[in-house]
C-alpha cells in the first residue's frame, strides 16, 4: 500500500513515511545496501544488509544477512523477525503440518 520510488534522500522518505503511519522510528527496521541507505539506517530500531555491502554500510549495521541480496537475504531477515516476534511457528506449522518420513 505504500511504495515510495525514486527518492534520493532515503532518511527523510523514512521520516515522512513514519509520520503519515504515525509509527517511531525505533519501531521500524531498514534493509539497504548502499551508501545512500547510511542515514535511514542510523534512524531505525534495527539496521540490516546484506553481506555485498561495502564495508561501511556493513558496519553500520545491526545484522548482516548471510544470504546475499537477491539470494534469499530479505525471506532470512522475515524468518529472524518473526522468530524473534515468537510469530514464526504459528505462521509456517500449516505448511509444515505432520510430517512423515
Amino acid at each position: 500500500a505504500h511504495v515510495m520510488q525514486g527518492v534520493t534522500d532515503k532518511a527523510a522518505g523514512m521520516r515522512d513515511l513514519l509520520l503519515a503511519l504515525d509509527v517511531a522510528q525505533d519501531q521500524v527496521s531498514y534493509m539497504g545496501d548502499d551508501l545512500a541507505d547510511v542515514p535511514a539506517m542510523r534512524r531505525c530500531g534495527l539496521a540490516v544488509t546484506v553481506p555485498e555491502a561495502s564495508e561501511i554500510v556493513r558496519g553500520q549495521a545491526d545484522l548482516v544477512t548471510k544470504a546475499f541480496g537477491g539470494r534469499g537475504a530479505v525471506r532470512e531477515f522475515c524468518e529472524f523477525l518473526m522468530t524473534a516476534q515468537g510469530t514464526w511457528e504459528a505462521r509456517t506449522a500449516h505448511f509444515l503440518g505432520s510430517v512423515s518420513s
